[in-house]
C-alpha cells in the first residue's frame, strides 16, 4: 500500500470488483483479488463475485468482511473472517447499507448460470444493497449498484434519496436495457460525481449473455446537466480536493 495515496483513488479490477484507495484504509467492493488488509464489502449486485473473499479465506488469512449478518454467517461456512454487522465504524470510516428491491427479472440467471452458481457457491445468496462510506473529512462515497431499474417503487427511491443524496462520490450500475431507469432517477441524487460503472459485462460475457456499452447512457446524462464519467474494467479515478483525473 502507498504511503501517500491520493484522496481517494478507485480502480475498477474488472466484473464487479471495485478497489477504493483512501488514506485511512483500503476498501474492496465485490472483490476478485486477494486482501488481508482491506475492508471487503460483497454489495449483492447479481453475478458478482467473491473470489477476494474466498481466496483469502483458504490463504489461511482472516479477512475483514462488513455485510448483513446472513452473509456473515455464510462465509464463516468457508473458514475465519474477521466480520462486521452494518452499521459500523472501522479505522475512522463509518459504512452503512439499505436494502434494494429485487433486481429485474432479465437481470436473474438463467437456469444453467443457476446451476453453475449452485454447486460452486451453495450458501451465497446476498441481498441487493446501497452502500454509503463517510470518512473522516466528512466526505461520502455512495455505492448503488444496479438498483435504479424499472421495477424501482417510488417509495424506496425517496428513501434513498433522503439517505444518500448529495454524495461526493456515487458509484452506480446499470442493469441491462435499463438506461431510461438511470435517465430518470439518477439526477435527483445530486452527487458531485458520478461514476457509471461497468458491474455487470464481465459477468454477462462469461454466461455468454448480451451486452451494451455506458458511454452513450453517460452522454445523455451530461445533457442532463449530470456530472457523469464512465468507468469501465481495469480503469481508475482519482480525486484530490475537487480535482478528478482518469
Amino acid at each position: 500500500m502507498p504511503s501517500k495515496p491520493s484522496r481517494l483513488r478507485l480502480f475498477h479490477e474488472g466484473f464487479a470488483s471495485i478497489r477504493v484507495e483512501h488514506p485511512t484504509r483500503w476498501l474492496r467492493f465485490d472483490s476478485i483479488t486477494s486482501d488481508d488488509q482491506a475492508i471487503h464489502i460483497p454489495t449483492g449486485t447479481p453475478l458478482a463475485p467473491i473470489d477476494g473473499i474466498e481466496s483469502t479465506i483458504r490463504a489461511n488469512d482472516r479477512p475483514t468482511v462488513v455485510a448483513p449478518p446472513r452473509d456473515l454467517q455464510a462465509l464463516e461456512e468457508i473458514g475465519l473472517i474477521d466480520g462486521h454487522m452494518v452499521p459500523t465504524v472501522i479505522s475512522g470510516i463509518s459504512i452503512r447499507t439499505q436494502h434494494a428491491e429485487a433486481p429485474p427479472a432479465h437481470e436473474i440467471p438463467g437456469p444453467r448460470q443457476l446451476v453453475r452458481q449452485w454447486i460452486r457457491r451453495r450458501y451465497w445468496n446476498p441481498q441487493p444493497r446501497v452502500i454509503e462510506l463517510s470518512f473522516g473529512d466528512g466526505s461520502r462515497l455512495v455505492h448503488l449498484g444496479c438498483n435504479l431499474h424499472r421495477d424501482t417503487s417510488s417509495k424506496w427511491l425517496e428513501e434513498a434519496l433522503q439517505s444518500f443524496k448529495g454524495a461526493d462520490w456515487l458509484l452506480v450500475g446499470m442493469a441491462q436495457g435499463e438506461a431510461e431507469s438511470l435517465l430518470n432517477h439518477l439526477p435527483a441524487f445530486e452527487a458531485r460525481v458520478v461514476l457509471v460503472t461497468d458491474l455487470v459485462n464481465d459477468a454477462r460475457r462469461k454466461a455468454r449473455l448480451p451486452v451494451k456499452w455506458l458511454t452513450p447512457t453517460v452522454d445523455q446524462l451530461q445533457e442532463l446537466g449530470v456530472p457523469a464519467y464512465p468507468f469501465p474494467p481495469q480503469s481508475s479515478m482519482c480525486f484530490e480536493g475537487d480535482e478528478a483525473s482518469a
